[in-house]
């Protein structure tokens, strides 16, 4: 139950950090856009091992006190996980996760994802990432771009996936749907005409099952993409 709680928290903490507000494509939005390009960006080559941060109070003693504790259970974190990443030597979660979000976007009702998907690596936050991103978004010529940066890490014995998934539109016809048009910044967070945050998770990771573990949660993570953008609200 802990456990639970704890990776809960996690989650909640990542969710209030992102201080953009998530945003469902609208009916209207939906019905306006036929097709879209798809980036899947995925920074990590390999799983993250994480832990939920220590909290002991306000001020610099418990800060520091705090982050000697988390530096302590990191490495046994770490240690701990060393045999299921060792499975994991010859593993390309990229491509897993290319694989599954192909198949689950050619099932969409309404919206055409345009082929090919495309994969990057780069840091989404970075600012080379950014020049990137641009560069991405102006050249491209479908109606709108979708950018979908994931992480994926285990957490106390826990595979956690999220996505963080943004349609930034092109056709003058999608731009009135723009949450809070900054015509400066194409990528401004206003700019969007759907953002969301989606997370799977899976329990119980174990060397044995790690790399059926991934791929079930690249599979998972690309349903929850396809299940939210075929979700339209008024």
């Amino acid at each position: 139950m802990w456990k639970r709680f704890l990776i809960a928290i996690g989650i909640l903490t990542l969710l209030a950090g992102c201080v953009a507000p998530q945003i469902q494509l609208t009916r209207d939005a939906g019905a306006s856009l036929e097709s879209a390009e798809s980036v899947l960006v995925i920074p990590r080559s390999t799983l993250d091992v994480s832990i939920n941060q220590t909290y002991l109070g306000d001020g610099l003693i418990p800060a520091l006190l705090a982050v000697y504790i988390d530096s302590r259970r990191q490495e046994s974190a770490a240690l701990t996980a060393n045999p299921s990443l060792q499975k994991l030597a010859d593993y390309d979660f990229r491509a897993a996760v290319h694989q599954a979000w192909t198949a689950e976007a050619a099932k969409l009702s309404r919206l055409k994802i345009r082929a090919p998907i495309r994969v990057e690596a780069y840091e989404p936050e970075s600012p080379a990432a950014q020049a990137r991103k641009r560069a991405d978004l102006e050249r491209s010529d479908a109606p709108a771009v979708m950018f979908a940066n994931i992480d994926y890490t285990l957490r106390a014995g826990t595979l956690i996936i999220t996505a963080k998934v943004e349609i930034f539109p092109k056709a003058a016809s999608l731009l009135k749907f723009r949450h809070s048009p900054n015509a400066a910044d194409p990528l401004d967070d206003g700019n969007v005409i759907y953002r969301r945050i989606l997370v799977y998770e899976k329990e119980m990771i174990t060397p044995n099952n790690i790399r059926q573990s991934l791929n079930d949660g690249a599979l998972g993570i690309a349903r929850k993409m396809a299940a939210d953008l075929n979700h339209l609200r008024p």
